[in-house]
């Protein structure tokens, strides 16, 4: 696969688009949750991936032993839909340091998108053991769980992300999609009013809630 950035990236995770309006700061910044989407890359965003793709190419060139160097190129790499680098740079990373949070959040996300559930699942668990304040680890492993159709665990997650970042919009939406998918659609429409209530413009809880009440 070539290295550059497309005209036209399909089916990238939701997250990639809040990336484009963050394109100066540090890709790990972002929390990211594993939502499918389309997504078109305009020409300048296009030219600022390739720039960040250049740029963490030097950078670990320069001190290829720098697992954050490693871990911000295979993010960049997760971008652009060229998997086998990702992963490849993100598992040096932990390589070269085997407690290096940011790139096990990484490739569990990169692991998602490749359908490698369990896999993901133990970045996820890695995740919470190096930083069980992190509400990351606890809502990625609640959102794999309900992958694997693991329902109740999914919710032990969740409820954990929650007491650990009670405002965020995206914990009460992937809430109430475990929530659906037991068949407790009352819980998931007042779960989705309260992810709105956080955040009017979740398009993901809009489109959910939608759904739910059969327009």
């Amino acid at each position: 696969m070539e290295a550059t950035v497309k005209k036209t990236a399909k089916g990238l995770p939701l997250w990639i688009a809040v990336l484009l309006f963050l394109l100066g700061q540090p890709l790990l910044s972002l929390g990211g949750y594993l939502l499918g989407t389309n997504f078109f890359w305009a020409d300048a965003d296009l030219a600022r991936l390739n720039q960040q793709l250049e740029h963490f190419r030097s950078l670990v060139d320069a001190e290829p032993d720098n697992p954050s160097h490693r871990t911000e190129l295979g993010f960049t790499y997760f971008t652009i839909g060229n998997y086998r680098s990702a992963h490849d740079q993100l598992s040096d990373a932990i390589s070269l340091d085997e407690n290096y949070l940011p790139a096990y959040l990484s490739r569990g996300y990169l692991l998602v998108e490749l359908g490698r559930l369990d896999e993901a699942l133990s970045d996820f668990q890695k995740v919470k053991e190096l930083e069980p304040s992190d509400f990351r680890g606890f809502l990625n492993a609640g959102i794999v769980f309900r992958k694997l159709g693991m329902l109740e665990e999914s919710i032990v997650e969740l409820e954990q992300a929650r007491s650990l970042a009670a405002n965020s919009s995206d914990i009460y939406y992937h809430l109430a999609l475990t929530y659906e998918a037991k068949g407790d659609a009352v819980a998931a429409l007042d779960l989705l009013d309260r992810s709105l209530e956080l955040d009017p413009l979740n398009q993901d809880a809009q489109a959910a809630m939608f759904r739910l009440q059969g327009n």
